[in-house]
């Protein structure tokens, strides 16, 4: 066995013990590290904080990506055998339905209407039949927004979609005036 002095000319030994220690946040990484116990350093440990650092980040990375590949290439297995066993599996079916539920649930949030809007219309878009006609539309709309502003714009009963969103812009940066405005006050 070989052994790398430091700078001090303390020795240090090739292999960096885990224990306990989980490389990053991820639980991907934490669950391959799970049962090992140690990793081998391929050549000279380096000495510093910032190099230790960037090794352990690369092996996160590197044991993410892998993780990554192996889920998708599970994924892959299990379509052909579905595949195989006649029963046909469509991913889309699965996507069109976590859409309409994102697009049932979508709410405002950090008082940015403009964001808002952008992601119900494409949502809307994507899925066509969660939102039927304009008054579902204008209601699904209506829904998302804050109490503050839905009871307003739902009492003047917007017509249509434009309308609504028109209403909801206007009350949005009415309430976001005064909240500055009483800000400036003090």
């Amino acid at each position: 066995e070989v052994i790398n002095p430091d700078v001090d000319n303390i020795p240090v030994p090739p292999v960096i013990q885990f224990g306990n220690f989980h490389v990053g946040e991820s639980s991907a990484s934490r669950d391959l590290l799970e049962g090992n116990d140690e990793v081998c350093m391929p050549g000279p440990m380096p000495c510093d904080m910032r190099s230790v650092h960037r090794g352990v980040k690369r092996l996160s990375k590197q044991m993410h990506d892998r993780y990554k590949t192996e889920k998708r290439m599970a994924n892959i297995l299990r379509q052909e055998e579905l595949r195989r066993n006649g029963q046909a599996f469509d991913i889309t079916a699965l996507d069109s339905a976590r859409l309409e539920d994102e697009l049932r649930h979508l709410k405002l949030k950090d008082m940015n209407i403009v964001a808002y809007i952008e992601r119900f219309n494409e949502l809307a878009l994507l899925c066509p039949d969660a939102v039927p006609n304009e008054k579902k539309k204008v209601e699904v709309y209506i829904k998302g927004l804050p109490e503050i502003i839905k009871g307003e714009t739902t009492s003047s009963r917007p017509v249509t979609l434009n309308e609504a969103v028109r209403m909801a812009y206007e009350l949005m940066e009415q309430k976001i005036q005064s909240k500055n405005e009483r800000i400036a006050e003090g």
